[in-house]
């Protein structure tokens, strides 16, 4: 999720991803990286209490995961700076600094998530985004969703539509 004031430039970096991913991604990997940067405005600036976080996704009913890993293959690290909530393939991870959440990401595919949870991430989500003024972005669908649209969100999460 990204602040709201990023937009046109989101808008721009989706434009460049669209193009990447054309140019040299045919096969299903890319032979050149894009870096997304994070934009004028940072969720961190937000202020966004962890806790607060934590307390909403415990009303979701979503279990927090043991462990947060990354890596490839056989190597996979341990991190201690991102909190995990849900299931595989619905999952919401909390990157924090401190006591504030910097980053806010989804282990998410449309309609591939467990239809009893769509529900409760479609509250969260659409919870967060109006309280913060956050927008959902999804780089692997190349689309951005205005969470705080109820109509928008609730097609985004079960794949109703054509990207």
């Amino acid at each position: 999720m990204r602040p709201r004031e990023n937009l046109e430039e989101l808008k721009r970096n989706l434009l460049e991803v669209t193009k990447v991913s054309k140019d040299h991604g045919p096969n299903g990997g890319f032979s050149e990286p894009f870096v997304i940067m994070e934009g004028k405005v940072k969720i961190l600036d937000r202020k966004i209490g962890i806790e607060e976080l934590e307390g909403l996704m415990i009303e979701t009913g979503f279990k927090r995961f043991d462990r947060i890993t990354t890596g490839w293959g056989s190597q996979k690290f341990n991190i201690d700076f991102t909190l995990g909530y849900g299931t595989k393939g619905c999952g919401i991870l909390l990157e924090k600094n401190k006591d504030f959440v910097s980053h806010i990401w989804f282990d998410f595919h449309p309609a591939c998530g467990p239809p009893e949870r769509i529900v409760d991430l479609y509250n969260y989500i659409f919870e967060i985004s109006n309280k913060w003024n956050l927008i959902l972005v999804d780089w692997r669908l190349e689309v951005i969703i205005d969470s705080k649209e109820r109509n928008s969100l609730m097609t985004y999460l079960n794949g109703d539509f054509e990207f």
